[in-house]
């Protein structure tokens, strides 16, 4: 059988782009679900929930999972490049890599202010116990499965069109 491989369109900015789709479904998911690959997190801690309302980590504002295509992938650029929306990109590493315990201390005021259970509480400096480690950006296996199979659809395809 003879083919030619210069017929080989090596194209893939349908498959790329549809990629970034799945990968920020995914991330969405995750965190919707309160875990993401195959790690549930913990609870927020009770000051955190006394503070913002909300028992559900990486959830006040839903920016964590807004995952602003920065670039699509055109035929001239084979990329697409996924990020955190821009004012969330700290404390998204934060919460994917985790912290060390580490103290806090006012930066332009006498006294730190902050709510707990028992209401406002003011200090000098806080103690805080570190963030804990909540994986959440990045690619699962069922995401990698589901992308790897389109990848290799489109390599079929293209190799039995030459």
């Amino acid at each position: 059988m003879n083919f030619d491989l210069g017929k080989i369109r090596m194209d893939f900015t349908r498959e790329l782009n549809r990629a970034g789709d799945i990968i920020t479904k995914d991330i969405k998911d995750g965190i919707d679900k309160g875990g993401n690959f195959g790690k549930k997190w913990k609870r927020n801690m009770p000051s955190t929930i006394a503070k913002k309302g909300l028992k559900k980590p990486l959830f006040e504002t839903g920016s964590m999972q807004w995952l602003p295509k920065k670039k699509a992938a055109t035929k001239q650029s084979q990329e697409v490049v996924l990020r955190v929306a821009e004012k969330r990109q700290e404390i998204g590493r934060y919460h994917n890599e985790g912290t060390r315990p580490y103290t806090i201390v006012p930066k332009t005021a006498e006294m730190l202010s902050f709510i707990t259970q028992n209401g406002r509480v003011y200090a000098k400096k806080v103690h805080h116990t570190g963030v804990e480690k909540r994986e959440w950006f990045g690619i699962s296996d069922k995401a990698k499965s589901e992308i790897f199979s389109m990848v290799e659809e489109k390599i079929k395809l293209e190799i039995e069109r030459a």
